[in-house]
């Protein structure tokens, strides 16, 4: 049995806005750069064949002229090794996420954050990795694919100004009474739901050119979250003694210091 427990505080780096914020040249207005702060516990158990795991995290999201937000998440899993031996492996498994944020900050208006926040996301997907080293090499090949369902709730064009939400939903009424537009919503962008299928791939794979440098890459897809991501990345590692043993293994690839929750 393990347990893991993370405190954190770090960017949202869902779009330019929400990492690093905006300004209005007209109006000067500036908004956006949100954090999220807050702690997330894992526990784990695993017999050697076969493993399962859960977890819950709870986050408050702030920005500069943004609308405060909440965010909890949960989910768990359970894995196999369908293949083992020294220098490989073969897992596969099933695994189930679920979020919900207070608000649907989604858009980019003054007082939004241009993050995807669904008041309901579900996702349940089959996850399966192969894993493996040979030599000075190692590498890993990980995909999952399943289906994923999330609510966002309608929300108002300035959710942190009275003043400019009034001025915006009588220029809304405005411009329906006189035939300007079919926008029956007013001021507010519409909610939405949907369900669809959600991917991912993931490959990344380490060589050892030195006995104190090893040369690492990795490439990821996924639709995860109602948006499509590619990512890339190649990095050296230096290691303060020379080794001369077979690669690493399980890969653990370099992770970003800004992840995208």
């Amino acid at each position: 049995m393990g347990s893991a427990i993370d405190l954190s505080r770090r960017p949202v780096t869902d779009s330019l806005l929400s990492f690093a914020g905006a300004r209005d040249s007209r109006t000067g207005q500036a908004w956006g750069g949100v954090s999220a702060t807050g702690g997330r516990l894992e526990l784990t158990w695993d017999n050697g064949d076969y493993g399962i795991y859960g977890y819950g995290a709870f986050h408050s999201l702030n920005g500069t002229n943004v609308a405060s937000n909440t965010r909890v998440e949960g989910g768990g899993g359970l894995y196999w090794r369908l293949l083992r031996s020294p220098d490989s492996e073969l897992t596969a498994g099933v695994n189930f996420t679920g979020i919900g944020y207070d608000k649907n900050l989604r858009y980019f208006t003054y007082g939004h954050g241009g993050y995807f926040s669904p008041q309901q996301f579900f996702a349940a997907s089959v996850p399966v990795s192969w894993t493996q080293r040979s030599g000075k090499l190692s590498y890993q090949v990980k995909g999952s694919l399943g289906v994923q369902r999330f609510k966002e709730d309608s929300a108002p064009y300035f959710p942190t100004s009275g003043s400019l939400q009034s001025a915006a939903q009588q220029a809304a009424i405005d411009a329906a009474a006189f035939g300007l537009t079919s926008n029956t919503s007013g001021a507010f962008y519409p909610g939405q739901t949907k369900t669809g299928l959600g991917y991912s791939l993931a490959a990344a794979m380490e060589y050892q050119i030195a006995p104190q440098l090893t040369l690492g890459g990795q490439l990821a897809m996924d639709n995860a979250r109602d948006y499509r991501q590619l990512m890339g990345g190649v990095y050296l590692r230096y290691a303060f003694q020379p080794y001369s043993g077979p690669a690493a293994y399980p890969l653990t690839p370099y992770r970003s210091l800004y992840p995208s929750n």
